[in-house]
């Protein structure tokens, strides 16, 4: 093992995981990786997550992570172009930066920020794009590893600097399955409520005997009023504003949970990158409920299909099996206890916090 000289950690985001900002896998991410670090590295090594938000705060999650949210200096017209200016103090002495989101304002000047300073640099692209800088200038030759958490995310940059595949990253202290089993009363989705998450397709293809629990904010407004516009005289509940023991419950007393994004969605619009993993559908796993996806962007390399759940091709087949697990409640069961087994295994805290932090030593001269 190279010598181990990393003694503090940045993980670089626009946007945190918190109500007051955004709360979806973009977020949760870098805060389960920063976990994952504390719990991988030696114990004088200092993880912090670096964010962005209207002024200065700081929260200590224990006394080896921390979050430091530095005032934006103005409004880009997006939050994942965040910048402040105090970025350049807050990583100056930081061994190692990861940025987060490459494509945006915020991990742009972020990852010239670190190489200014001399840090180690890694970098995470979770498929937001703001600008096209990338087109004109060299600036990921900058960075010293691409970290991936799927074998399709890793398609999406095609710089020949070293690159890894971390894939996974659950909090399976929390996302567990119920000491007591649950009954299971609904199908389930999880998620942003964007054309792209193919959810009102879902909602067609439920079957009506079936109640489906959609579970997501409401960050489109005009794809949100379709949605109960297309569930109107259908048995579909909407949760908009569910907390983490919310979203574990509904997880762990449903039939299924289903991710059924799409490359294109009602409206003809094209997505070459939809689903980059699918945390939701390992979280759902790790509870103990089998996750069913479709065929879009990485999600079939995380649903080993008949086993931890399923992938369908089509609408009409998610139906089918959506009403054939209902039906067999021990399939739900027996499918369950092996995806949480999977996800312990491959995608837990622990088993990325150790990849990841090799990772970073071997960066090390």
């Amino acid at each position: 093992m190279p010598d181990m000289s990393i003694t503090s950690v940045a993980l670089v985001t626009p946007l945190y995981f918190a109500a007051e900002s955004n709360l979806g896998g973009g977020e949760r991410y870098p805060l389960n990786l920063a976990k994952a670090l504390v719990g991988a590295s030696p114990s004088d090594v200092k993880v912090r997550i670096v964010s962005f938000g209207p002024e200065y705060s700081r929260h200590s999650f224990t006394d080896r992570l921390e979050m430091t949210v530095l005032p934006v200096v103005a409004d880009n017209g997006t939050p994942l172009d965040n910048i402040s200016a105090e970025i350049c103090s807050c990583l100056d002495e930081v061994d190692l930066v990861h940025v987060h989101q490459a494509f945006t304002r915020s991990g742009q000047v972020a990852i010239l920020v670190a190489k200014f300073l001399g840090a180690t640099l890694c970098a995470t692209d979770h498929g937001a794009r703001t600008n096209n800088l990338d087109k004109f200038t060299d600036y990921l030759q900058l960075v010293d590893l691409f970290v991936f958490y799927s074998n399709f995310a890793a398609t999406m940059i095609k710089s020949q600097r070293p690159r890894t595949i971390i894939p996974g990253g659950v909090d399976t202290s929390w996302f567990t399955r119920p000491v007591v089993p649950r009954e299971r009363t609904h199908v389930l989705f999880v998620g942003r409520l964007l054309p792209h998450k193919g959810v009102d397709r879902l909602i067609e293809a439920v079957p009506a005997n079936l109640p489906l629990v959609v579970c997501g904010r409401p960050t489109n407004s005009e794809f949100s009023k379709h949605l109960v516009a297309i569930a109107r005289g259908r048995n579909v509940e909407f949760v908009y504003d569910a907390s983490d023991e919310d979203i574990r419950a509904l997880y762990q007393s449903a039939i299924v949970t289903v991710l059924p994004s799409v490359h294109v969605d009602t409206w003809h619009n094209v997505y070459l990158y939809p689903e980059l993993m699918g945390l939701t559908a390992l979280e759902s796993m790790a509870c103990g409920t089998p996750a069913v996806v479709s065929q879009a962007g990485a999600l079939p390399e995380f649903v080993e299909d008949g086993r931890t759940g399923y992938v369908f091709d089509s609408f009409a087949e998610l139906g089918l099996i959506c009403e054939r697990i209902a039906h067999t409640p021990s399939m739900a069961e027996d499918m369950g206890r092996e995806a949480a087994l999977v996800v312990e295994e491959r995608y837990s805290l622990p088993v990325v916090g150790e990849a990841l932090w090799r990772s970073y030593c071997e960066l090390q001269p």
